[in-house]
């Protein structure tokens, strides 16, 4: 009969942020840790009369912010006692999430709602869109990888434009990516991410070092310290199979951290250069 619907675009220079809402549940804005839902103007849901008009709404965004465009089927979220979920729990849940990854925030807002509602039925849908910016002239030095066979290739590819540009050496740029390739593989195959999830990759070229970065939301599991060895100088019958990575990683890089960070695994690797 009718529908709610929030238009709006991002203007990747400025950050700037105008919108059009049609009855629809305004957005909230996390920033510095806090989470505050934002005033708007708004016209009547769509499909319940002709030539109507829609104020246009602006919103100055910063690099780091994360909005949260989500259907009422969330805040108006019923449990037991015909209590709604309502903004303040969802704020206070988006600022609980302050400086995790888009796909961990997420999580733990659908999570907080289904926790709320227990055992009754979902009354509304739900729909949830997280934007975080980035800064103006962004250098293209993160990427998402989701679990399919064209991962690989994908990070290679990528990695290989960055490197190239920077003039790394075809040595290195190999190595870089076997390391790369033996991390998010491992995750993928071990990490018990759902269809949903992935594996950020970040590469950064800094004054002496390459930097690789990677972060999952996959079970909680440090490669440096937990994962199996193979003993270095077994023959091929009695040597353990996979046990190689852990080596290879400290074999190619200068140094290895892990930390586990809110619900999501850390891995920074660190390559010094000549």
């Amino acid at each position: 009969m009718f529908v709610t619907l929030l238009v709006g675009w991002l203007n990747l220079e400025t950050l700037e942020f105008c919108y059009a809402s049609g009855g629809h549940t305004p957005p909230s804005l996390l920033r510095d840790g806090q989470a505050i839902g934002q005033e708007q103007e708004d016209g009547p849901a769509l499909g319940l009369m002709e030539d109507l008009s829609f104020p246009l709404n602006r919103l100055q965004l910063q690099a780091g912010d994360v909005l949260a465009v989500f259907t009422d089927g969330i805040d108006e979220a019923f449990n037991a006692d015909q209590q709604q979920f309502g903004f303040d729990a969802f704020n206070q849940v988006l600022a609980s999430s302050s400086g995790q990854s888009l796909e961990a925030t997420g999580q733990a807002l659908l999570e907080a709602v289904d926790t709320h509602q227990g055992e009754v039925p979902q009354s509304d849908d739900i729909t949830l869109l997280l934007l975080q910016p980035r800064r103006p002239g962004s250098d293209r030095s993160r990427i998402r990888l989701d679990n399919d066979a064209g991962a690989v290739s994908t990070l290679q590819a990528w990695m290989g434009q960055l490197m190239g540009e920077a003039e790394i050496g075809a040595v290195l740029q190999s190595e870089m990516k076997l390391i790369a390739e033996e991390v998010i593989t491992n995750v993928f195959k071990y990490g018990q991410l759902s269809d949903a999830q992935g594996v950020s990759v970040g590469m950064q070229l800094l004054p002496g070092q390459l930097v690789l970065e990677f972060r999952d939301p996959g079970i909680a599991f440090d490669p440096l310290a937990e994962a199996q060895r193979a003993k270095l100088g077994d023959d091929i019958d009695a040597a353990v199979i996979g046990g190689l990575g852990v080596h290879l990683l400290e074999a190619l890089t200068d140094e290895q951290y892990y930390e586990r960070v809110g619900e999501e695994n850390y891995l920074r690797l660190v390559k010094l250069l000549a």
